[in-house]
Formats: C-alpha cells, structure tokens, sequence
C-alpha cells in the first residue's frame, strides 16, 4: 500500500482528465505580510527596501511599488504639516530610493529574462520529448523496448520544469494524448497491462481514502490545503480497468466537487462579511469626515464635546472586523488620517488657549498692581478716572486660567471697593439725591412702556437715544431699588431695541439679497462667500462671548462705572444685531447654493 501524500507514477491510460485548477489558498492565509509599512517614517521605508533588495531573493514588484508609494504618502503629509526639516530629510531620502529602485529595476529585469530563458529551454526539452514519443509510438517496435523508452521519456518529462502557464496546459495536453495512446497500442503485454491496471486501482483506492475525510473536515481552508497534493497525486497515475473507470472516477469527482463547493462558500461568506465591514467603516471615515468640515469648537466644552464623539466612533470601529486585504489598508489610512486631523487641530487648539490664558493674566496682574497703588489716593476725581480707564482695560483682556480667574478678579474688585467706599463716605452728603434719583428713573421707564406702542422705528430709535442719555445722566437710587430698576430698564430696552434691529436687519438683508445675483454669476462665488462669512460670524460670536463674560464681573456703583457698563451693553447690541443679520446671509447663500 502507498503511504499518505505520497504520489504513485501512473501505470495506465486515463480515459477523463480532471482539471487540477482547484481553488488556492488565500495569500492573506499562507504568507501574511509582517511589516506595517504605515508605522515607518520615510528613512525607515528607504532603509527596509535597501534591505530586503540585499537578500539573497529578490522581493515582488509588488512589496517594492508598496514601500515606494508608502513613502510619497509619508512625504505629503510632511509637506501638509510644513515639517521643513523632515521634509528636508526625505527629500535627501528620496534620492536614495530613486537608486535603490533603479537597482531593483535591473535586477528584476534581469529575475524576468533568466525566467523567460529557463521556461523556453523546458519548453524545446518538452518538444523535442514529444517528437520522440510520437517517433516511438509510430516506428512499430517491440512493446518492452517501447515500454522502457516511454518510462525515461516521462521522467525527463516531469524533470523539464518550470513551464509558463500557457506553454504548461498545451503540452501537458499533447502528452497525455500520446500516452494514452501508448497504453491502448494492441501490442501491449496483456498481463502488464493488468497489472498497471490493478496498481492503479488500489493507488486511487488509497488515495480516495484519504480524501473522503476532508468532506466532513470542519475547516475548509484546511481540507483544501490537504486535498491539493492529493489531487495532483491522482492526476499522474493511470487509468483502471474500463469496467471500473466511470465508478472509480465518479467517488474521486463527488467528494472533491463537495470539497471544492464547500471552500467556494466558506469564501463567499468571508467576502460578504468584508464588504459589509468596509460598507461600516466607510461610513464611520465618512462622518469622521464630515465633523472636521464643521467649525472647529471655540470653547474648551466644544471641544471636549467633540472629542466624546470622536471617542464613541472610535469604539464603534474597534467593534468591526476586517475587510478584504485590498481594501483594509486604504481605509484604515483614511480612518488615521482623519483621526490625525482632529487631534492635531486640537492640540494646536488647546496650545494656543493656554498661552493666550497665561498671557491675559500677566496683563491682568500688571493691571492689578496699578489698581492698588491708586485705591488709597485722596485725589477723588483723577484717581475714579484712572480706575475707570483700567477698569476699560480689564474689560478688554480675555480669560484667564480658571484658578487664577475669581482670586485676581476679586483682589482687583476689592481696590475699587475700598477707594469709592472711602469716596462715598466722602461725600455723604449726596445720599438725599438718592430717592430723587429713583422717582427720574421710574419716569423713564414709564415713557419706555409707552413707547411699545410706538409704530415708527426711526422715531423709536430717536427717542430710544434720548431716553439712554437721560437715564445715564441720572445718578444712584437707593440700594434696595437698584435691581429691580435696572432689570425693568434692561427688559424694556431688549423688546424695543429688538424692534429696531429687526427692521435695520431686515433692511440690509433685502440689499444683500440683490447682490448675491452677481455672487453667483462667478465659478464657486456663492462658495467662498459663505465660507468668508462663516469666518467673521465666528470671529464676532467669540468677541460676543468675551463682552458677556466681561458684563458678568462688572458691577461698579459709581456713576463713571455705571457709564461704562452702558457702553458695553450698547456695542453688545450692535454685535448681536451684526450676527443676526450674518445668519440671516448664510442661510441666503445656503438656499442659493442648493438651487
């Protein structure tokens, strides 16, 4: 009996010829590729390829293009990140490799012409084999000479390897058609022949034996792996009895058929699960995508908002498995680069944010030391200036660390409090002023509640002027009254001045909105307008935000600090009439693009 995996010389003539085309194995699954080319920096690339081209085998094309590719890739995101000196350094390294691939270039070159010239040397070995067979079978000799003969021809045969593909299929065909015609000559030793025909019989039997069990082995991958030898095994050995062939050759045809069918599917389903991983991922590098088009975050809440969105993508991907081996390389590097995008904006982000802290509070403690050197000034009037002036300073300076912020802004408050407390004592005598005060300022807002019947703006913004005038030429009112007072006023002026800035934004809009027909006349006009407009709306949100926060700490009782909270809260109101009136724009450019 024959041992496993071992392949009998065929005996006999084969009546059928079963295609040994069997499915192969993946590559993924025989040879992985155990260098993550992505992790390398462009000389690290460079100096891998000089390496693998030192081995003693050639790499494939296929490696060397991967490296060469690889490195471009490298060197533009160099060139993104206006990185001068590695750019310097792989641009130094790019010479290099252009060296490198010339060198490899010749010798693949080379590698080609000896294959070519090794495969046209089997090929005249195996023409001139068939001349010779067919002279054999021709000339009429005795079967024993004619037996031994073609039994050196076919070991010569088998030696004369490798053929090209196409030159393979060709002769192997014209062969077997002279060899069977070797084993049907009629003057064949009729006991031989038995004999092969037995031998053979029991090598396939032997061989069918140990194929039927890879039908139910449970991994495919496996089964066809095993089966691939065994094949090739059957395919050289003869034929058996005619009475036995159809049966014989039916058992071989069933259980590789079914193993064949069965890797087929397990491939099938692999491919399918890839497909649909890639779809996954593709949609996660897609939304990745679309956050980095939005406005990046002004504020470090934003920021560590987006960053948790970004988290739950990224859990969401390591859930996925992979996808094909074509694909799995470009979509991570579209997912890392993305990723790489948002954590680099970011960091820049969160740099420029500390720096810009650190230096409002070293403006802030400069302007703190002045404040304390004037709180103990007798000098009332110069000195509640100077305090003014810096308190219009303060306002305009950013925010500072958060563990600095409330300490410094209280210790600066404090020199305020304590020179217009000493003021006020000062002038006591002012304080009968007080309820006179409240009664000139109630009048007021009962004119302002008349006023919301008013229909003409222009006459409504006029008399909105006045009133502003006249309410800030009115001193203090009593402490129990201030609040209340001063939220009516505040109440009132939003809902009337919100009447005004409606009807000016509305003005300005229908001007806009005529000349946006020249905007979209111009290629990409509509485009770069809202892309220019979406900046300056940023910009003037985050002015916004630092006018509100300024609002917050500025509570000064004097009538100077009552004077310079008026002038916040009127640029305030000219600010949020402007970002109206730019929101109202983009969704105008929005709707135009769309049509």
């Amino acid at each position: 009996m024959m041992e496993a995996q071992q392949c009998p010389q065929p005996l006999a003539n084969q009546d059928e010829v079963i295609s040994s085309a069997a499915p192969q194995t993946e590559q993924s699954e025989l040879s992985p590729n155990s260098v993550n080319y992505s992790t390398l920096n462009p000389s690290q690339l460079i100096d891998h390829l000089a390496v693998i081209l030192q081995g003693a085998e050639l790499p494939e094309r296929k490696q060397v293009e991967l490296i060469r590719s690889m490195f471009y890739k490298k060197k533009e995101q160099l060139q993104s990140e206006e990185n001068a000196d590695a750019l310097a350094q792989a641009e130094i390294q790019e010479e290099r490799m252009n060296d490198l691939l010339q060198n490899f270039k010749e010798l693949d070159r080379k590698r080609i012409e000896e294959q070519e010239r090794i495969y046209k040397e089997n090929k005249a070995v195996c023409d001139d084999l068939l001349s010779k067979l067919e002279a054999l079978l021709e000339a009429g000799e005795d079967f024993g000479k004619v037996y031994s003969e073609f039994h050196q021809i076919r070991e010569q045969w088998e030696a004369a390897r490798p053929l090209s593909p196409q030159d393979e299929k060709a002769l192997r065909s014209s062969f077997g058609a002279l060899r069977d015609r070797f084993y049907e000559l009629k003057s064949i030793n009729e006991e031989l022949r038995e004999y092969d025909f037995r031998k053979n019989l029991e090598a396939k039997t032997q061989l069918l034996a140990e194929i039927e069990p890879l039908v139910g082995l449970d991994n495919p991958v496996q089964a066809i792996k095993a089966l691939n030898p065994l094949v090739d095994c059957w395919h050289n050995l003869g034929p058996v009895a005619r009475e036995l062939r159809a049966e014989i050759h039916g058992k071989f045809k069933e259980f590789t058929t079914a193993i064949y069918k069965r890797h087929q599917d397990h491939h099938d389903q692999k491919h399918q699960q890839e497909a649909a991983n890639l779809e996954a991922k593709t949609a996660i590098c897609l939304e990745l995508e679309e956050l980095l088009q939005e406005a990046m975050p002004h504020r470090r809440k934003g920021w560590d908002e987006l960053t948790a969105r970004i988290h739950d993508l990224q859990e969401k991907w390591k859930t996925i498995g992979f996808t094909g081996r074509k694909d799995n390389e470009s979509i991570y590097q579209r997912y890392r680069a993305s990723l790489d995008t948002f954590f680099q904006r970011k960091s820049a982000f969160f740099d420029s944010f500390r720096a810009e802290l650190s230096e409002n509070l070293t403006k802030k403690r400069a302007l703190l030391e002045q404040a304390k050197a004037l709180k103990d000034s007798t000098d009332w009037n110069k000195t509640a200036e100077a305090l003014k002036a810096l308190q219009a300073e303060w306002t305009k300076i950013g925010a500072v660390p958060n563990k600095y912020s409330q300490r410094i802004w209280n210790e600066f408050r404090a020199c305020f409090d304590y020179f217009f407390e000493r003021r006020k004592n000062e002038r006591g005598a002012m304080q009968g002023n007080l309820q006179a005060n409240l009664q000139a300022k109630q009048q007021i807002l009962a004119e302002l509640e008349a006023l919301r019947t008013e229909e003409d703006i222009n006459q409504l913004r006029l008399q909105l002027e006045e009133s502003g005038k006249k309410w800030q030429s009115i001193g203090h009112v009593p402490h129990k009254d201030k609040d209340e007072v001063n939220r009516k006023h505040k109440e009132l002026l939003d809902e009337l001045y919100g009447r005004v800035r409606q009807q000016r934004t509305q003005r300005r809009l229908n001007g806009y909105t005529e000349s946006l027909k020249n905007i979209s006349d111009q290629q990409g006009g509509l485009s770069h307008e809202r892309q220019r407009m979406t900046r300056i709306l940023d910009r003037m949100r985050s002015e916004l935000q630092t006018y509100e926060n300024n609002l917050q700490f500025l509570n000064i009782s004097s009538k100077g600090g009552s004077s310079l909270l008026k002038d916040l809260e009127r640029k305030r109101e000219k600010l949020m009439t402007d970002i109206e009136l730019l929101e109202e724009k983009i969704k105008l450019l929005i709707q135009k693009e769309a049509e």
